[in-house]
């Protein structure tokens, strides 16, 4: 436990947290009860048990060793909306009971690799000018719910939304597909909707950008639009994708399974840095 706390507070000081001088031993259930409590308050529990969760795989220092009531512990650790991600191999929210931001496990000021996916109305201007109100409302919030249904679909959240168009991001698993999947469903249900239901003069048409890279948790908008990699992404939706196309970088594009990357096309001008999608019909 104590090399668990030192792993997860830095500087963490046994003897200086239970208030006793180094030269006199700690009794164990004691050590064990402040440690659990400061890991307790420092918001770290899932992250302790995860590493009990390890230590009872691999062992400590060539040592098997056994968690008494680790099964007990995780069972409640899911009753409390929670399930254990043996990929990233630590605890995420379950879907079915909660959907945060941060899936109950990113931590503010903290980077992470993230994929991103950039959905933009394409003449938004035009659109608001040339329909009534009640139109537009319609057809901006079909995009909306079906943005987030097929972002929420591949255990996506929503960080960002604006009037005209947002910003999607994906975390676990093959967060570079589940997003490059979704910019083509979103792409398909689009076309639907407008062969069958758009209320517009036009037809409803997005320019949808994904890139994936390092970036710190924040609950700010503001601070997250000047991330490094959310300019980037920014770039690829604005200035390489196409109406009606999903446009990759080659970032993402590497980290796809063949059947999916080859639906992607390199697209001219670029040097091969981006790839695009579009719904395409054969004769």
């Amino acid at each position: 436990m104590v090399h668990i706390a030192k792993d997860l507070i830095p500087g963490y000081d046994l003897h200086q947290r239970a208030g006793i001088r180094e030269s006199i031993a700690i009794p164990v259930l004691d050590a064990a009860s402040r440690i659990l409590d400061d890991i307790i308050e420092a918001d770290l529990f899932l992250e302790f048990v995860t590493y009990l969760i390890r230590y009872e795989e691999e062992g400590v220092m060539g040592r098997t060793i056994t968690v008494s009531y680790l099964r007990e512990i995780i069972r409640e650790i899911y009753s409390q909306g929670y399930l254990f991600d043996k990929e990233q191999r630590l605890f995420i929210e379950d879907s079915r009971f909660r959907k945060s931001r941060n899936w109950g496990v990113m931590k503010p000021t903290v980077d992470y690799t993230v994929c991103f996916l950039r959905v933009d109305i394409v003449g938004n201007t035009r659109l608001v000018k040339d329909n009534s109100k009640e139109e537009v409302k319609s057809a901006y919030g079909f995009l909306r719910s079906t943005v987030q249904n097929c972002t929420e679909r591949r255990n996506g959240r929503i960080w960002l939304w604006e009037g005209d168009g947002g910003i999607a991001a994906f975390f676990f698993g093959n967060r570079n597909q589940a997003a490059a999947l979704t910019g083509i469903e979103i792409l398909h249900e689009l076309f639907l909707y407008n062969k069958m239901h758009c209320p517009l003069s036009s037809d409803l048409r997005v320019r949808i950008g994904v890139h994936s890279g390092p970036c710190e948790y924040t609950e700010e908008n503001a601070t997250l639009v000047k991330s490094e990699t959310v300019l980037k992404l920014l770039e690829v939706e604005k200035n390489y994708s196409k109406p009606n196309h999903c446009t990759i970088s080659v970032t993402v594009r590497e980290m796809l399974d063949h059947l999916v990357s080859s639906q992607f096309k390199p697209m001219a001008g670029c040097d091969k840095s981006c790839f695009s999608y579009s719904l395409e019909f054969g004769e």
